[in-house]
């Protein structure tokens, strides 16, 4: 694929918390048409491209309100019939974390009004009112893999596990360090766990164990579980 025309379309995406899944919405995209050097490799600049008429202004994008994702979509003959397509969650850079401290306690009584607004959600959504006790428990995905999680730990006993609904769980996940700051970036293709009692060596373990596909890149990482407790 050298010094070749492609076709290329660049799409943000916001991150929505939902039941029983979250889900992606498109609010912004653009298209390309780069020509690959001597070696096939393409550079862009998101916000220079011909912009799709449906989308946004890309100026007012509200980076710190949301959790975005970047889709590419690719044309090998240099139209627009795409035929290879790639996500990525956009994370933090430097400059934007600076400006990050600035408006640090903005962001978080953004952040209450948004863990209270899926409360609300998700109580409208199963129909269950007053009737089920929402809590949210934060953890290290340390050094087990899987991680076990006891019902002890989520403040349940090994009966409460029957009654348990995991509402969302959210890890953070990027380059190992050896210092975990708090931040949740979301359920990564391949996280899955289990609920209630499986065992575990040669004992039953009532709890949570949650598999991570690549340990290496949830290693110390902040995580945090909310959960339903029906009464």
């Amino acid at each position: 694929m050298l010094n070749r025309t492609l076709g290329m379309k660049a799409s943000i995406q916001k991150y929505t918390f939902a039941i029983p899944k979250p889900y992606y919405t498109t609010i912004y995209a653009e298209t390309h048409t780069p020509v690959t050097n001597e070696n096939g490799l393409v550079s862009i600049a998101i916000g220079t491209g011909t912009l799709v008429p449906w989308s946004i202004p890309f100026k007012d994008i509200n980076w710190g309100a949301e959790t975005y994702y970047l889709r590419t979509d690719i044309d090998l003959s240099g139209g627009s019939t795409y035929t290879i397509s790639s996500t990525q969650q956009l994370l933090s850079v430097p400059y934007s974390l600076t400006s990050k401290t600035a408006v640090k306690a903005d962001t978080a009584s953004k952040a209450a009004v948004a863990d209270m607004a899926k409360k609300i959600m998700v109580r409208s959504y199963y129909g269950f009112g007053d009737t089920g006790k929402i809590e949210i428990f934060y953890f290290k995905t340390g050094y087990s893999s899987p991680l076990s999680i006891s019902a002890s730990e989520l403040a349940l006993s090994n009966k409460d596990m029957d009654r348990l609904i995991v509402l969302s769980m959210e890890v953070g996940w990027g380059t190992v360090t050896s210092n975990s700051t708090l931040e949740y970036r979301g359920l990564k293709d391949g996280i899955t766990y289990e609920n209630r009692a499986f065992n575990l060596g040669n004992d039953f373990f009532y709890g949570l164990k949650i598999y991570f596909p690549e340990k290496t890149e949830y290693y110390d990482k902040e995580g945090r579980i909310v959960y339903m407790l029906l009464e």
